[in-house]
């Protein structure tokens, strides 16, 4: 708790629903979807990173003597990264049942020790492994850059085994571009080997690239993927709880009088804040109201969460935002929305709700401080004798 939470008390209210919101809940923190979330979230970032090892090879490996390393570079997609990283997660579910099926094991440390595990993992399991290469061919071959990157290798295989290449007038004959196609399928599926090899630690802290990049994925991923989907959780659980808005939001968020924001606040508020816009919890268009607060950060928060038009991570690449972890913390907050909108449904629950939101607004305003102890006394009373008559609802 920080010090400024102390002697505000709609701030230590705020602050203690977040902290109480780490041990509460269970139900609404769909941990089989987090897990979900968490295990595409590192395929998306694993085929990047292939992506990124075979743009800076191919033209160095596959280049005739004489001649000029391609210049073309071939980076997928969103949409192709995101369904090559769901199909892969499918995959996965299905030939490595016991470790990443997500209806068992879904605690966060057990997830850790699976991302460890999950580069090696798709080095070593053959059908994962195959079905790695079928990604990276298919999006290959569905992209001009991509054709370019291949066109790379057939070339070099046409000058290996004698043939003339295409620029000198000279065309293969159907059977031996057949030849040549294989051949070069052949050279890409070991070059991706290689590349899984060299990259097979990416998330932990010893990783090595042979670019001679250095790849702290562990950093990242205990940094800000574990530490924001905890946090995001929480803060979601506190706002629907005592029904906060954007202006409340920020309030809590801030730590000094310039408005500024510690490092993880600007994502982390990003993803909830855009996970309450999708679910027509938070509008700006009809409370315009709730959103006056702004300024730095805050008003970049607002320009991504509550913009109706287009694909949030696709707007996000040329942002200080990390787009991919965005959209994965982002799918998971929005399940979580609508099982603690539910939770709160429940009659005895939603009685137990008003009554912690109404002791809020008293809060909330300026009071003296007769008329703040009246109502915590009143609301403490009442709160009481409704848990003693809890008797059919499950807490």
């Amino acid at each position: 708790m920080d010090e400024e939470s102390f002697y505000t008390l709609k701030l230590t209210t705020e602050t203690l629903g977040h902290e109480i919101s780490h041990f509460v809940g269970e139900g609404n923190r769909n941990r089989a979807k987090r897990k979900e979330c968490i295990i595409q979230w590192a395929f998306h970032e694993l085929i990047g990173a292939w992506f990124i090892e075979l743009n800076a090879r191919i033209p160095k490996l596959f280049c005739p003597p004489g001649q000029h390393p391609a210049g073309t570079e071939h980076y997928p997609s969103w949409n192709a990264l995101c369904g090559a990283a769901k199909t892969l997660r499918v995959l996965a579910q299905e030939v490595a049942k016991d470790k990443y099926s997500s209806g068992q094991r879904n605690h966060q440390s057990n997830i850790k020790d699976l991302i460890l595990e999950i580069a090696g993992d798709i080095r070593d399991i053959p059908q994962l492994c195959e079905g790695a290469f079928d990604q990276i061919r298919t999006i290959l071959s569905g992209n001009t850059g991509g054709q370019t990157l291949m066109e790379q290798i057939r070339r070099y295989v046409r000058w290996e085994i004698g043939l003339a290449d295409p620029e000198t007038g000279r065309e293969p004959n159907p059977a031996q571009e057949w030849t040549i196609n294989e051949l070069a399928e052949g050279k890409l599926k070991n070059l991706f080997y290689a590349i899984l090899e060299d990259i097979s630690g990416i998330f932990k802290s010893e990783a090595q690239v042979e670019s001679g990049t250095y790849q702290d994925m562990l950093d990242r991923f205990e940094k800000q993927v574990c530490y924001l989907f905890s946090e995001t959780f929480a803060d979601l659980q506190a706002i629907l709880l005592l029904d906060m808005k954007w202006n409340d939001y920020c309030m809590l968020l801030k730590r000094d009088k310039d408005r500024e924001l510690l490092p993880d606040c600007p994502p982390r508020m990003l993803a909830v804040a855009k996970a309450l816009y999708d679910c027509g919890i938070w509008d700006p268009e009809k409370h315009p109201e709730w959103f006056t607060f702004g300024g730095g950060d805050f008003d970049d928060v607002k320009a991504y969460a509550f913009f109706p038009c287009g694909n949030l991570a696709i707007r996000l690449y040329n942002s200080s935002f990390d787009p991919v972890l965005a959209h994965y913390l982002t799918d998971y907050l929005r399940n979580c929305t609508v099982s603690i909108h539910s939770y709160f449904e429940l009659p005895s629950r939603k009685r137990a709700r008003e009554e912690i939101r109404k002791m809020y607004r008293v809060l909330s305003e300026p009071s003296s401080i007769l008329d703040l102890q009246k109502a915590m006394l009143t609301f403490i009373g009442r709160y009481q004798r409704q848990c003693l008559n809890i008797t059919t609802d499950k807490i």
